[in-house]
Order: C-alpha cells, then sequence, then structure tokens
C-alpha cells in the first residue's frame, strides 16, 4: 500500500515547541509589558478617566511602529533557531540523514515559528481586550485592528527570514541578509539620489524624485512608515477640555504583503530543494548570488566611499570635480569588488585572470551608472518648470515668500540667475554663504525644490528677491500669519530698549495700546521703514547699510480662526514627518516680535501717545560703530 506524503512531522514539531520554549516566552513577556502592562499603567495615572484620557492611553499602547522592530527580531531569531542545522555541516549531513524529507522539515519549521509569533501575540491580544471591557474602554475594534497587524506583520517577516535562511549557511549571516534583502531598494534609490544630489548644484537627497516601487520593496521602512495608528487630538478653548480621535492606516498594504509572503514562502522552500547541503559554513548558498554580492558590494561601497571622501575634502575647501569624484568612487569600488570576493572565498587568494577580467566588467559598470548619475544631475539641476505649469512658488531667503500668477515669473527669473552662476557659487562655497530655497507647487499636484548657496553678492538677484521680501503684505503676513489684515483682538506687549549687551528694560503695555501698535506698524511697513531692521538682507553688506535697532516689541494676539498659517506652515509638503503619529489642530494664539529703528515714526508716536515712553530720547539707536564695538 502506497504511503501518503507528509508536509508536517509531529516530532519535530515537538522538538521545536519543547527545545525553544524560552523564545516565545520571552516575546510573551514583551508583549504583556507593552500592550496591556502599558495600557493598564497609563490608566492608573489618570486622575480624570475621561475619554480622550482612555483612547489616548489605547493609541500609546497599540503603537505599531515598536511592533515591527519588535516582530523583525524575533522572526530573525526564530530562523536562526530553527534553521540552525544548516549553518554546520555535520548538523546538516545528521538531519538530512534521517527518514524525513526536506519538505516536513521546512514546512514543520515554518509552522513552529509562525507558532512563536502568533500565539503570544494571542495571548496579549485576548489579556488586553479583558483590561479594556473592565476599565470601560469602548474601542475594543482598534484591538482587532492591531491583532490583525502584527499578526500580518509577523507572517510577511518570517516568510522573508525563510528566504533568507537559504542563501546563506552562517548563522550570523543571516540577520545581514534578512536587513539587506528588507533595506537594499531603499538603500539603492537612497545613494542613487544622495549622488544624484551631490552631483548637481542645488540639489540634495530630498529634492531628487523618488519612485514609489522601491519605497515598497523595501518592507519594513515602508510597514513602518504605511501601517500605524493615528490620533488626531484638538483643543476647545471654549470649554478648556482636550478631544481626540484614533484611527487605523495600512490595511490594504498589510494585505498586500501577507499576499507576497505566501509567493516568498514557495520560492524558499523551492530554494530548500535546491540547496547543497555542503554549503553548510559558506557565506552564499548559491553559486550564482555570488557575482551579484561582489558587484552589489563594490558598487555600494565605492560610492559611499567616493561622495564619503569628497565631502570630506569640500570640507576643508577642497572642491571635487566630477572627473576627481569618478576617480575615487571607481578605486574604492575596484578594491571593494575583491574585499567582497575573499568573504566569499574566506581566504586571501582572490586575484586570479578570471577574476581580473570580471573586476574590468565591473569597472565599466561602474562608469556606465556614474555617466547616467551625472546626467540625471545636469538634467535636474537646469531644469525650471514652466510659468504655466506652476501653480505657486515659495522663494525662502529671510522668509519664505510666495509667488503666483503673474509673479511665478519673477521666481523663475531669480533661479535662472542663479542657474548662470551655479560654477561660480559651487567652487567658492564657504561657511558664510547666503542660502536660498525655491519651493515650486505644480498644478499636476507634485512638488519640486532647489537650495542654492551664493557666496558673493549678486545685485541683480538682490534687486528681484528683495524686491518682493519689502513689499508690506509679504512682510505683515511674516510678522503676524496669513490672516494679519484680519486680526482685531490684542492680549498685551512689552517694548523692549536696549543700551548695551548688558543693560536693557522692559516696558509693558495693555492690549488698547497693542492694537495701535499693531496700526503703526501696519503704516511704518507700508512706508518700507520696517523691514531693514527685522530682515538681514543676507546679500547686501550690513557694514554698508548700518541699518541696526536696539529697540524692539513683542506682542500677544489671537487669530481670527484656527485656519490661519505662517509663511512656514506653507511649507508642510517639504517637512510633514512620516514618522508623527499624533496631530494637534493649530491654535489661535499667537505672538508676534518686531524691531524698529528711529525713522520708524508711527511706531514712535503712538508710543508717547499712549505714555508707554516720555520722549524719543529714551531709546538709544545703534549706529554701524557702535553695534560693530559691541562686537
Amino acid at each position: 500500500m502506497k504511503s501518503k506524503t507528509s508536509f508536517f512531522n509531529r516530532t519535530v514539531f515537538k522538538k521545536n515547541m519543547t527545545l525553544y520554549w524560552p523564545i516565545w516566552v520571552c516575546y510573551l513577556l514583551y508583549g504583556m509589558v507593552k500592550v496591556p502592562g502599558q495600557l493598564w499603567s497609563r490608566l492608573q495615572q489618570q486622575t480624570d478617566m475621561t475619554a480622550y484620557a482612555r483612547d489616548y492611553a489605547l493609541y500609546n499602547s497599540l503603537r505599531l511602529e515598536v511592533d515591527v522592530a519588535a516582530i523583525a527580531i524575533m522572526a530573525v531569531v526564530c530562523g536562526m533557531a530553527l534553521f540552525g542545522y544548516l549553518f554546520t555541516q555535520k548538523n546538516a549531513y545528521m538531519i538530512h540523514a534521517l527518514p524525513v524529507t526536506r519538505g516536513e522539515l521546512y514546512v514543520t519549521n515554518m509552522i513552529s515559528g509562525l507558532c512563536f509569533l502568533l500565539i503570544p501575540q494571542a495571548l496579549v491580544f485576548l489579556v488586553t481586550v479583558v483590561l479594556c471591557l473592565l476599565q470601560g474602554i469602548a474601542s475594543v475594534q482598534f484591538l482587532g485592528l492591531w491583532f490583525l497587524s502584527v499578526m500580518g506583520i509577523a507572517f510577511f517577516l518570517y516568510a522573508t527570514v525563510c528566504f533568507c535562511v537559504m542563501f546563506t549557511g552562517q548563522l550570523f549571516a543571516l540577520p545581514v541578509y534578512f536587513l539587506a534583502v528588507n533595506y537594499v531598494a531603499f538603500a539603492f534609490s537612497s545613494g542613487a539620489r544622495y549622488v544624484i544630489g551631490y552631483l548637481g548644484y542645488g540639489l540634495g537627497m530630498n529634492t531628487v524624485p523618488e519612485f514609489l516601487i522601491l519605497r515598497i520593496l523595501s518592507p519594513m521602512n515602508y510597514l513602518y512608515n504605511n501601517v500605524r495608528f493615528v490620533f488626531r487630538q484638538s483643543y476647545n478653548q471654549e470649554t478648556d477640555l482636550m478631544s481626540g480621535v484614533l484611527s487605523y492606516r495600512g490595511l490594504r498594504v498589510l494585505a498586500a504583503y501577507v499576499a507576497a509572503a505566501v509567493v516568498i514562502y514557495l520560492i524558499a522552500y523551492y530554494c530548500y530543494k535546491k540547496r547543497r547541503i555542503e554549503s553548510a559554513g559558506d557565506l552564499i548558498s548559491f553559486n550564482w548570488v555570488k557575482p551579484l554580492f561582489r558587484w552589489g558590494v563594490g558598487t555600494g561601497v565605492g560610492y559611499f566611499a567616493g561622495v564619503f571622501a569628497a565631502e570630506f575634502l569640500d570640507s576643508v575647501h577642497l572642491h571635487v570635480k566630477k572627473p576627481m569624484l569618478l576617480v575615487l568612487v571607481v578605486a574604492f569600488g575596484f578594491v571593494s569588488f575583491f574585499i567582497a570576493q575573499m568573504f566569499v572565498e574566506k581566504g586571501f587568494r582572490v586575484f586570479c585572470r578570471r577574476r581580473f577580467c570580471e573586476s574590468g566588467l565591473f569597472v565599466l559598470f561602474v562608469l556606465g551608472s556614474f555617466w547616467g548619475c551625472s546626467k540625471n544631475a545636469t538634467y535636474l539641476e537646469q531644469y525650471v518648470p514652466d510659468a504655466d505649469q506652476v501653480s505657486r512658488v515659495e522663494v525662502s531667503l529671510d522668509y519664505p515668500v510666495e509667488y503666483k500668477g503673474d509673479s511665478v515669473r519673477v521666481a523663475r527669473q531669480a533661479q535662472k540667475e542663479i542657474l548662470s552662476h551655479a560654477e561660480i557659487y559651487r567652487e567658492n562655497k564657504t561657511d558664510d554663504s547666503t542660502q536660498i530655497i525655491f519651493y515650486y507647487y505644480l498644478k499636476n499636484g507634485k512638488t519640486l525644490s532647489r537650495t542654492y548657496e551664493i557666496t558673493e553678492e549678486n545685485e541683480k538677484l538682490s534687486e528681484v528677491l528683495f524686491g518682493e521680501e519689502n513689499k508690506a503684505d509679504h512682510f505683515m503676513e511674516y510678522l503676524f500669519g496669513t490672516d494679519s489684515d484680519k486680526i482685531s483682538k490684542f492680549n498685551n506687549g512689552t517694548l523692549t530698549l536696549d543700551e548695551s549687551s548688558e543693560n536693557y528694560k522692559d516696558c509693558d503695555f495693555d492690549a488698547d495700546t497693542a492694537k495701535k501698535l499693531y496700526q503703526a506698524i501696519c503704516e511704518d511697513a507700508a512706508d518700507q521703514k520696517l523691514q531693514k531692521y527685522n530682515l538681514t538682507n543676507a546679500l547686501k553688506d550690513p557694514e554698508e547699510t548700518g541699518e541696526y535697532s536696539s529697540a524692539s516689541l513683542s506682542m500677544d494676539f489671537y487669530h481670527v480662526s484656527a485656519d490661519w498659517k505662517n509663511v512656514y506652515d506653507r511649507l508642510d509638503d517639504y517637512y510633514t514627518n512620516m514618522g508623527e503619529s499624533v496631530e494637534t489642530s493649530r491654535p489661535y494664539g499667537g505672538s508676534a516680535y518686531v524691531s524698529f529703528g528711529k525713522d520708524c515714526t508711527n511706531i514712535i508716536n503712538t508710543l508717547i501717545e499712549c505714555g508707554v515712553i516720555d520722549d524719543v530720547s529714551e531709546i538709544h539707536f545703534l549706529s554701524s560703530g557702535e553695534k560693530t564695538s559691541q562686537r
């Protein structure tokens, strides 16, 4: 009678569960402390058990960012323990000589690892549900979403571990392979963007376009940033209460990775069937992977070391041009290519005719990739969006100024003026260079930014940029926010008089005076008298202008609504932190700090009329010479 084929061996499974029980017990303890333990502790610290306090405590206990790292560590440890027999030849030959097939070994170890990962999570889930019900927390559905998330993440990451196990015969190479598989696409994308950003003037790593597929192919990083709980909190000034809404993101992302994990498990099983037993102890189990390893290490280390050396030379004011950078990249890459081969062969005898021929092809590959990076950098460096493609531009010098409609052409003109002197600015860059940033918001929803460092005075550029910065509407928005023309409610303020670095005094004033001073500030700004005391005018020589001030106003006020923005809030598309999961509403309160000089007559007269000062002689205005002596 023909015996049926089995893919599960009870004896091996029982041995795994009894021999490696400390692994899943430790993971269970971590889960108990992280979720129900932390939740209980936070609830005990609450004096006022509001719905907001309960939901916020639940959010902190269920945060998945920590779980992704913990599951990854647990998955690797399980793989190292359960497939440990593959890393020494003695154990490998012994296990495979037993009356058990490779299919049974693989499936049994796979199920054992999943049990180590999933059973503790299930126990943690049940204990937390009971705790929530006892504490009156109604948002139990989020516990279910957390449980599905950690199970899905564990299922995928353990599949990655099983895949990596099949490609190495060394125990401690497994975590390295695991990190490489999870971050190689991210590293490749970041490296290419970094090199292109270095080669192009005005570019940077964050300004070079990134492909979504490369982010998806970096699973741990993508899961960390896209599968998460989000807590939106807001403060009601009328009721003096905080409120919050807990939500979840990333269910579709998780489902896609779970589906991919099924395929990865099958590929790992196929690789196990083809794996040579005698590869135990080798860094790489399959011969066809060895060239990929040599070329990958050589390329990565070559570019990293080459750009690092070039940046070091730039820091000591030795500008490295493209030909010299290419020499550095090729030299470091060539050396790294043979060092990688030494690890593969576990010895130093790696110099042979065949390997030198391969290294020649590798050098050609590096030359081709550098040419591609250089061409991309040149294109991106010279690219200026057409005016009809742009919805608005933010140019940040002293502060971000918005250009819309016909004024977009003014911003484009300024950028082209900078690019016409690009080589001079690049070679003469110093620590005192002036930074100018252009942010383009395109009509198709995309964004583009460029950052330039200007090393010498440019009258044409100064005229274009400072002409816009000095406009009263832009300047008032810089001081008071986007609703500056609607502000009518003020609190109080202070006049600060600095006679010297050691001698100053404050004069407080009430809300009515603050409102009158606000009107005076608007008038002096409209007369172009106030701007020079509040803007650094970095492209001009301050020793020539002599525009200094020893007097300043600080004022507290209230915005019309929570929809207000300051000039920096318009740049949120560039500064949004993917790792931030707590979103807070904008407050109504605001404050402004305004310096003024002796020609700001509207402010000075208002201060005298309101009795803040008796006479203008109380203000000691500094000249250029006095300012220099104080320095």
